[in-house]
């Protein structure tokens, strides 16, 4: 039996029919069976660990398309003050709201919560918190804890004190220590001195002010270095001042006036210059030979600058009496000095101080001889308009000195009659930043002797510190 071809017509009906229905198939549910013991698929969390995601979860959705993917925030406040965030993906907002804050917690664990606490600078009990959001959420707190941070102990900075010696002298920041060499070092027979080689040496130091406007005023003085291990003298401090741009050299003849140096002796140490600002120091070396009397070396050398505050105490009042103040002694025969001893007689004392001598019976007798009395104390180098104040008694005859140089003598039997009137030193060349010394040589032509001096110190900015603490003479 034979069947009609379908038409054409007839088969694309049929197709376009079939299409609609395959497209309506396609948007419908398909049954699913929910098994407890079926195996759920799983989802990854943070740390990397896959998490199986059950389907009685709330909003869980095991075919991949309802609940969207989500960050998990960690974030740290320091006194309200965020100072970190960090996020971790992989999470569902509706379902990972705790494991978003245990990784959180985790965080917090895992820090030194100092390191933290640190990095707004605050310091004493500082808050830190951790908070923790997922997704669009707002944050949640998961952990605090109050820190004690340490404060730092603060470094004051010193200030410059006033410099000079009452001649106008300027704040001190920088010193520059320039060797210096001058005068023949010949010996006997024109054999050297044992210091350096025969010849004739010669010093020159240019300092220059770099500044471009303005006039600086700055200082010098003068040490001079003796052989065999020992101090020479320093000299008192020298005042100068240059304009802007300007130099001057200091040569041998300026170092020999001003350490009191005989002209053409030979001498070294060093120059020294204290500024409130930065110089240029260059000194320059020659040497003449014995024989040539001609220039056989030459050098030149940049002399650093070095920065230097001195530390004062405040006004210096220093009490110099005997009875009072630390005065040593040295008499005829003895090998060193050695503290004085308090004499309780014959004389009367000065007001506020009490006679001294060698030996507690130095009131009855006591060598022939010159007795050496010695008392130093520090005078700092910001010190300005020293004014030493003296009244002495002695027996028998007595000269008084101030830092080598003689100041007056006490006649004998000083100690008879009227109390005699002080005295009164005001020129700045007897004073000296560091130690200054006070003397008394005290002659004894038989008998008692003794020294009774009543004196004082004044100079504003001159107390030292030793050890931090003021000295008290």
């Amino acid at each position: 039996m034979s069947y009609p071809r379908p038409s054409r017509l007839f088969l694309a009906s049929l197709l376009i029919t079939l299409a609609a229905l395959a497209a309506s198939l396609s948007h419908m549910p398909l049954p699913t069976a929910r098994r407890a013991s079926a195996a759920a698929p799983e989802r990854p969390v943070p740390g990397g660990a896959a998490v199986a995601v059950n389907a009685e979860e709330p909003g869980a959705d095991p075919g991949g398309g309802a609940e969207p993917r989500a960050h998990c925030y960690c974030r740290v406040t320091v006194n309200g003050t965020e100072v970190e965030k960090t996020d971790d993906n992989g999470y569902i907002q509706g379902l990972h709201k705790k494991r978003c804050q245990e990784h959180c917690e985790g965080v917090w664990n895992g820090k030194n919560l100092l390191e933290w606490a640190k990095m707004t600078g605050a310091c004493g009990p500082v808050h830190v918190k951790m908070e923790a959001a997922i997704g669009t959420a707002g944050y949640v707190e998961v952990r605090s804890a109050t820190v004690e941070v340490p404060c730092p102990t603060p470094t004051p900075t010193p200030t410059p004190t006033p410099g000079g010696t009452g001649t106008g002298g300027t704040p001190v920041e920088y010193q520059y220590a320039a060797k210096f060499v001058c005068g023949a070092s010949l010996g006997a027979g024109g054999q050297s001195n044992g210091i350096v080689a025969p010849g004739r040496y010669f010093t020159a130091i240019n300092v220059h002010n770099p500044a471009r406007s303005g006039r600086l005023a700055f200082r010098k003085k003068f040490a001079i270095a003796l052989p065999r291990e020992r101090a020479g003298r320093v000299s008192r401090f020298f005042d100068a001042a240059l304009a802007a741009d300007e130099t001057f050299n200091v040569d041998c003849s300026d170092i020999y006036e001003h350490t009191e140096t005989p002209a053409g002796q030979f001498v070294e140490g060093f120059a020294v210059f204290e500024s409130k600002s930065e110089l240029d120091v260059v000194a320059v070396y020659t040497a003449e030979g014995q024989q040539s009397r001609q220039v056989e070396t030459l050098h030149s050398e940049r002399v650093p600058g070095r920065p230097y505050t001195p530390t004062c105490a405040g006004d210096l009042n220093a009490d110099l009496s005997t009875g009072r103040a630390a005065w040593t002694v040295q008499e005829p025969g003895a090998s060193a000095p050695h503290a004085v001893a308090a004499l309780p007689g014959p004389w009367n004392a000065l007001p506020g101080t009490s006679w001294v001598g060698h030996a507690a019976g130095a009131s009855t007798g006591g060598p022939v001889g010159d007795y050496t009395y010695r008392l130093c104390f520090c005078l700092c180098e910001g010190y300005s308009s020293p004014v030493l104040t003296l009244a002495a008694l002695a027996d028998n005859t007595a000269t008084v000195s101030f830092n080598g140089t003689p100041l007056y003598s006490i006649p004998d039997s000083s100690w008879q009659g009227a109390p005699p009137r002080p005295r009164s030193f005001t020129d700045a060349a007897l004073f000296r930043p560091g130690e200054n010394c006070l003397t008394v040589q005290v002659n004894n032509a038989g008998g008692p002797t003794g020294l009774d001096l009543r004196g004082t110190l004044t100079a504003p900015g001159g107390a030292c510190l030793t050890d931090g603490r003021r000295v008290r003479r």
